[in-house]
């Protein structure tokens, strides 16, 4: 049990520590102008190039709404920053669904049980996953493949996931373009 807490506790301050420093790179590469003037050669294919990148969660679990202010002092829109990190956010979730997909096929026995009595909860409530998907996708900071492949085995279409994972990304993302803005006007 102890140990359970400690790798949870040690799990937490280690995403901490990476948004942390995340935000500290982009607070120091503010007053670098070469950086700015890699971010603005690079513009918003860079930044969707590298939104795509971090939505890879296991990959890359550096969230790229935190270099807003390098994207912003660099002379980029504000809203299109957000709309292109959404965009790159989804296409990398889509992405999990075809990993779902190929995950389909190799369902052991025991686990097909389990699938079968989440079919049984998709039959009765629709809409249900699909809506929970949206808000886990707006204000949840954890990577949307925890949903996305387990609805792949439930057999939603990507075509029901993708408005819900897209408009969560919209949100989750200007929420957090908001606290940064408001955390950067403090400093």
């Amino acid at each position: 049990m102890k140990t359970k807490f400690w790798k949870t506790g040690l799990k937490i301050v280690f995403f901490i520590g990476i948004i942390i420093a995340a935000l500290w790179l982009s607070y120091t590469a503010i007053e670098n102008e070469l950086i700015q003037e890699l971010v603005l050669k690079y513009g918003y294919g860079g930044v969707f190039l590298t939104s795509l990148f971090s939505g890879f969660n296991i990959i890359a679990p550096i969230p790229i709404i935190s270099f807003l202010p390098l994207f912003i002092v660099s002379g980029l829109n504000l809203w299109i920053i957000i709309f292109t990190i959404a965009v790159g956010l989804t296409l990398a979730d889509s992405f999990s669904y075809f990993i779902g997909k190929v995950g389909q096929q190799l369902i052991s026995p025991p686990m097909q049980k389990t699938v079968r009595r989440l079919e049984k909860i998709r039959k009765r409530y629709n809409w249900l996953p699909i809506a929970t998907l949206f808000l886990f996708a707006s204000f949840v900071p954890f990577p949307n493949e925890i949903l996305v492949i387990p609805m792949v085995f439930l057999g939603y279409r990507i075509s029901h996931l993708l408005p819900s994972l897209f408009l969560g990304n919209v949100i989750f993302n200007s929420l957090s373009a908001l606290g940064i803005i408001n955390l950067f006007n403090l400093i």
